[in-house]
């Protein structure tokens, strides 16, 4: 049995919500693939991305920005 029939296996005996919750660990799985085989960013940053990131962390620090699992939920 391949490794692949094993996992299908696997997946008919697990509930929905077990079945997406191993869902999200293959997604997060492969964004970490994704951002490790990235290719560096080598470029200095800009004062216009400086500025960004400072109202970014000013908004996060003034409680200002939504969880993404809110934004989930709320878009579903």
């Amino acid at each position: 049995m391949t490794a692949k029939d094993e996992l299908r296996v696997a997946l008919e005996g697990l509930s929905d919500n077990e079945a997406e919750q191993v869902l999200l660990m293959v997604r997060r799985m492969r964004a970490i693939a994704a951002w490790d085989s990235a290719a560096p960013d080598d470029e200095e940053e800009t004062e216009e991305e400086r500025a960004a990131m400072a109202e970014a962390r000013a908004d996060e620090d003034a409680g200002r920005l939504v969880p993404w699992a809110e934004i989930k939920q709320r878009y579903r």
